[in-house]
């Protein structure tokens, strides 16, 4: 398995075409329980969003929130986390709005610079991505996420695979993060645990999230504000 794979983790930044989004644990969870978007199709998204922005302004990179509002449109607001480590950042979200991140999630993306880096004889390149990424989220452990202090639970339901995708990620990328980023239209599968929560109430909140593979932790936390 390619070294970058860990590189391209993210709670970062969430994904099974036609698994849903985590089902609520009771009434009052702030967890969307249905989507006409599964996890996957939105994780797809998710990575597209992400690895198209700028190294220098990338919300997966950024220390402070500065950059959470980079490229949003639609209903659905995506957070990053991070692509190792803890951070803590500030954001302000519009009211309305449900918000999609990953508790943790990978890229498998194709072409990639190694040579060895090929599906085996008669394995269908889907196959051989989808196959990578989900052994590398398999080892995902202490996934967590609260919202104002309440956990919220993460569990099979929050898990979800694409089906492969195209994605063209900004160049700036392929020093920083992922060296198999060409620039141009390449091929992904993604895999992870992602979250939608309904739109919030308007004011501030607290939302943390995060989950070790291995040696490889990621965790992240928001001062939202919703106006």
């Amino acid at each position: 398995m390619r070294a970058s794979l860990l590189a391209a983790l993210a709670v970062l930044a969430l994904c099974a075409l036609g698994v849903t989004v985590a089902t609520a644990a009771d009434p009052g969870s702030p967890v969307v329980p249905r989507q006409e978007q599964s996890s996957g199709q939105l994780g797809a998204r998710w990575w597209k969003w992400s690895l198209s922005i700028p190294y220098g302004e990338n919300p997966q990179f950024d220390t402070t929130g500065a950059s959470c509002g980079v490229d949003q449109n639609g209903g659905t607001w995506f957070l990053a986390g991070t692509p190792g480590g803890s951070v803590t950042r500030s954001c302000t979200i519009p009211a309305g709005k449900t918000i999609f991140f990953p508790i943790v999630a990978i890229n498998n993306d194709y072409p990639c610079p190694d040579p060895t880096f090929q599906p085996a004889p008669g394995q269908s390149l889907q196959d051989f991505l989808t196959d990578g990424a989900v052994a590398v989220i398999d080892q995902a452990q202490n996934l967590n996420a609260s919202l104002d202090g309440v956990a919220i639970p993460v569990g099979p339901g929050s898990r979800g695979t694409s089906n492969m995708y195209s994605f063209a990620g900004d160049p700036s990328l392929t020093a920083t993060f992922d060296p198999c980023i060409t620039g141009s239209q390449q091929k992904a599968v993604s895999d992870g645990y992602w979250l939608q929560l309904a739109p919030l109430s308007r004011g501030t909140h607290t939302l943390s999230f995060g989950a070790t593979i291995g040696s490889f932790d990621t965790e992240a936390t928001y001062n939202l504000t919703v106006q």
